[in-house]
């Protein structure tokens, strides 16, 4: 009886050490990159979007006055009409309404014998329109040959200018003198040069168009001149799912109940050779 007492005491004590003496697991950190969620499997950590530069789009610029549908000069206006035509207001002493008279007009008139205009220009005092074909009229004063059709007389109507009948492709004019750009980007001038305003290299008046020196060809608008629509910015790319955290990832952890230590007693019942052996060192 004594002896399996002794046994059953060994035992009890023996599994109170081997409880006691186990070490302690230490979890380990958690990545958030590579453990299960909450609610399904791993998930990668999310990688910020790449960084994306818009292109560049060049501003857009004024309408050229070539494209302009209206023009002013020193004390006269002119537009084109719906009906492509030509209506002018203002003064009129130098003929520039272009409607046969002297008269000023105070409300827009039409100008004689227009049709098909596509641009229009105006100077101090003479105004010029490109029409159908490309062909260049012009009207109002030309003391210095500002009407380019090869006389200084006033044109109180729309008159022809000498060898632009067709081809031109964009018409300006400065105070008294005229350029116009053909077809091919070429650079012809007429009207006023006390300051070589025509590009010719010389200084006198020309009643007819003359080349300008160096620009046979290839006069184009700029790239400025081109409207460019506006472009939204880019939204911003977002990455897909919940923020990822060790408060969602980790399980809980609960440390081990201690188990109850109710046998002791039983200890001291138990024979001197059990309650003389020494612990072992954990």
């Amino acid at each position: 009886m004594r002896t399996s007492l002794s046994r059953v005491a060994t035992t009890i004590v023996v599994g109170i050490l081997v409880v006691a003496c186990a070490p302690t697991s230490t979890p380990r950190p958690l990545a958030t990159s590579s453990l299960p969620g909450p609610s399904g499997p791993s998930t990668p950590a999310a990688s910020p979007p790449p960084v994306t530069t818009p292109p560049q789009i060049s501003p857009p610029a004024a309408d050229s006055p070539t494209n302009a549908p209206i023009a002013a000069g020193h004390q006269h206006t002119c537009a084109i009409t719906s009906g492509g035509g030509v209506a002018c207001w203002g003064s009129n002493v130098l003929g520039q309404l272009g409607n046969g008279t002297r008269t000023d007009s105070s409300v827009p008139v039409d100008v004689s014998g227009l049709s098909s205009v596509s641009m229009i220009t105006a100077a101090v005092s003479h105004t010029c329109a490109v029409v159908a074909a490309g062909g260049v009229k012009c009207w109002g004063n030309n003391n210095v040959g500002g009407l380019g059709n090869g006389t200084t007389t006033e044109a109180l109507v729309p008159v022809d200018v000498s060898g632009l009948a067709r081809g031109v492709t964009a018409l300006a004019a400065g105070q008294n003198h005229t350029c116009a750009v053909s077809v091919g980007g070429g650079v012809k001038c007429w009207g006023y040069n006390g300051y070589g305003q025509l590009g010719n290299g010389l200084t006198a008046n020309s009643g007819i168009p003359v080349d300008t020196l160096g620009l046979a060809t290839g006069v184009t608008r700029s790239p400025w001149a081109k409207t460019t629509p506006a472009r939204s910015p880019p939204a911003a790319e977002s990455s897909a799912g919940a923020t990822t955290t060790l408060a969602n990832l980790a399980p809980a952890h609960t440390p081990t109940a201690a188990l109850p230590l109710t046998s002791w007693a039983s200890l001291v019942a138990s024979p001197r050779s059990l309650r003389d052996k020494t612990t072992p060192a954990c």
